[in-house]
Parts: C-alpha cells; sequence; structure tokens
C-alpha cells in the first residue's frame, strides 16, 4: 500500500507521511523569526525579491488578523492565505458575540486545530504553512505562538520557521536574554536574518507590534544603518583575532 497517498492512514512506523510532506513545504519557505521582548514583540522575515513591473504591496508576509495580533509564515503562500481569512473571519466572529477582542491563545488554537482537522479528513490535504503569532493576553503580557501542519501548537520566547530554520535557532539560543527592551529585540531579529538572507537588508521586513498601537515597519533605512553596524563589529572582531 503507498501509505504517502493516504493522508488519513498510517504507515506501519506511525508516520502520517502527507504531514511530513507539508513540514518539508514549510522547510522550503523563505525564513521569518519572531522574537518576544520585556514588553515588545518584533517580526522579521526574509522578503522575495519582486519581479521589476510587479507591484511590491502585493507581497506581504507579515499580517495583521486583529488589532491587536498578527502573524507571519512559512511555506506554501496560498495555503497561508486561507488560513489568514479563517482566523480574520474568527476574530471578527468572536468580537461580535462577545464584544470583547479575541485572546492570543484562543485564535492559536483555532488556528492549530483548523490545521490538525485538515490532517484526518478524506479529500483534503494538510496546510504546507507554520506561522508565528504574537500579540497581547488579557493582562498586557506579550505572547509568541508557533503553529505546525501537524496541528501542533507551543509557545515561545523566540523561533524561526523555514529553510534557515536550524542556524538561526542556533543563533537565537546563543543570543536571546530575558526582558530585553526594544532596542535589543529589533536588533536581535535582524541580526539572526542578515545572516542567511540573500541580498542582506533589501530582502528584510521588520514589524514592531507594542502593545495597543498600530503596527510599525520598520524603514529600509533604519535596517540598512543596524546591519552595517553588525558588518563593521564583525570586522573589528577579526582584525583583532
Amino acid at each position: 500500500m503507498s501509505y504517502d497517498r493516504a493522508i488519513t492512514v498510517f504507515s506501519p512506523d506511525g508516520h502520517l507521511i502527507q504531514v511530513e510532506y507539508a513540514l518539508e513545504a514549510v522547510k522550503k519557505g523563505t525564513t521569518a523569526v519572531g522574537v518576544k521582548g520585556k514588553d515588545i514583540l518584533v517580526l522579521g522575515v526574509e522578503k522575495k525579491s519582486t519581479a521589476k513591473l510587479q507591484d511590491p504591496r502585493t507581497v506581504r508576509k507579515i499580517v495583521q488578523i486583529d488589532d491587536h495580533i498578527c502573524m507571519t509564515f512559512a511555506g506554501l503562500t496560498a495555503d497561508s492565505r486561507i488560513l489568514i481569512n479563517k482566523a480574520r473571519f474568527e476574530c471578527q466572529s468572536y468580537k461580535y458575540y462577545y464584544e470583547d477582542p479575541i485572546g492570543i491563545e484562543y485564535i492559536t488554537r483555532y488556528i492549530a486545530k483548523t490545521q490538525q482537522k485538515y490532517t484526518q479528513s478524506v479529500g483534503v490535504r494538510p496546510f504546507g504553512v507554520s506561522t508565528l503569532i504574537v500579540g497581547y493576553d488579557s493582562k498586557g503580557f506579550p505572547k509568541l505562538y508557533q503553529t505546525d501542519p501537524s496541528g501542533n501548537f507551543s509557545s515561545w520566547k523566540a523561533s524561526c520557521i523555514g529553510r534557515s530554520e536550524k542556524p538561526v535557532k542556533e543563533f537565537l539560543e546563543k543570543n536571546y536574554v530575558d526582558e530585553m527592551d526594544e532596542e535589543q529585540t529589533v536588533r536581535l531579529t535582524i541580526q539572526s536574518l542578515v545572516e542567511v538572507v540573500e541580498s542582506g537588508e533589501k530582502n528584510i521586513d521588520i514589524a514592531i507590534i507594542r502593545k495597543n498601537k498600530p503596527i510599525e515597519f520598520l524603514g529600509r533605512t533604519r535596517i540598512a544603518e543596524i546591519v552595517k553596524e553588525f558588518e563593521e563589529e564583525k570586522k573589528r572582531k577579526e582584525e583583532e583575532d
């Protein structure tokens, strides 16, 4: 029997092969990083180069799903669009019925449940997408969650998804410290991306999510300044050695 063609059948060694294929699709996606600071959240993504005649505003990897919640992804862009629309609809429905903004953990569970449902239904396939979801809980604390095609989700201080997941996570584990301020959080996010992104700062997008404030995208000039500082610091260390 071909176990890789049957979404609802386990292989003899206990795997759902289609889910593993979906994870491979995520590993081929562009890199996305999320970092949680003391009272700040930062998302950084590797942005694909756009064609000369293409409108770059139509290519966004960092999106809002509610006023206080943002999300990015790695994997199949078309699949992510479906998840984003479902999440936005759930946020608006929750607000309509309960007259309160949706909780960050609630919407994360909803997205993970949607992904899991597509691993056990006939006639569909798993979403080839992992997501990073950031926002503030009811007590005002910043939260960062990650979901996977299997439907699993977990909370993180800093995480990475996409094709450079392993080296970026190793870098974050080595350099992350608790209670980072805004500047430290932004710099760590950019530094974790600049080593693995082609064309450096030109293909990096950074979004800053502050409590009760609109999402802010860091300007290209500021990103270039920070990258230049990293390069100069790296050069000094090499000369000292």
